[in-house]
């Protein structure tokens, strides 16, 4: 027979998100050659699922800083929900965003992830929220390596130290053990002849410092040598 089921509105039994959702079917009739023949009871409901809409947040954006130990990154700006609220929906963004870097050591366009906000209202299961993906850079702190001036008589020997080293610019109570290499102190480290010598610190490298080495010099003074003459006196030599 020449039979068929047409029109009709598919109506989930709500509007709520939710799997296995009952579905029913009004207002269908039969339609076809044969229609006549036959009357519409009912029609057998289906099942279906209603998931939750996404949103995303809008208007934040992050600042980069210079190292300073820790993975807390500023974020500024308004944020504001996007993707769409069905009207009439009770929905809110609720919370404080903060940041967070992913690892607190130096580098360029690292992951910051955003956390502290959620949907609020009486419609908020019925919607996902996703983050934004922001990233920003943490440049390497300066540090500052410097060296004290020295002196010695010469003796014919290279100068054995020690040498005074100050450090400023650590962050966080780090200390020079976070730096990598070792110091060493240029053409000071193996002048031996009378003079002045230039102490060039060197050799240390960091991921998360910017070092700025300041030299100073090693003054090598001479040994005033007095050659008696057979028969003469100190004096005589002073006229």
């Amino acid at each position: 027979d020449d039979v068929s089921l047409a029109g009709g509105t598919a109506a989930f039994g709500s509007a709520s998100v939710g799997s296995g959702k009952s579905v029913t079917l009004s207002g269908a009739v039969l339609e076809g050659l044969q229609a006549s023949n036959y009357s519409l009871v009912s029609v057998q409901a289906a099942n279906a699922n209603i998931t939750p809409k996404p949103l995303s947040v809008a208007g934040l954006a992050v600042a980069d800083k210079v190292y300073d130990g820790n993975d807390t990154a500023t974020l500024s700006g308004t944020p504001s929900l996007q993707g769409g609220v069905v009207a009439g929906d009770d929905l809110s963004l609720s919370g404080t965003a903060s940041g967070k870097f992913q690892g607190a050591g130096a580098g360029s366009g690292k992951p910051v992830s955003v956390s502290g906000l959620s949907l609020a209202g009486g419609a908020k299961d019925n919607y996902s929220l996703a983050v934004p993906a922001l990233s920003a850079s943490i440049t390497r702190a300066p540090l500052e390596v410097r060296v004290a001036n020295q002196s010695k008589t010469y003796d014919g020997l290279v100068f054995a130290g020690p040498h005074a080293v100050t450090y400023s610019g650590f962050v966080n109570a780090e200390t020079e053990s976070t730096l990598v290499g070792t110091l060493a102190f240029g053409p000071a480290a193996t002048a031996v002849n009378a003079g002045q010598h230039a102490i060039t610190p060197n050799g240390l490298t960091s991921q998360n410092y910017a070092i700025n080495f300041v030299g100073g010099t090693l003054a090598t003074s001479v040994v005033l040598a007095i050659v008696l003459l057979a028969g003469s006196r100190p004096t005589d030599l002073l006229g």
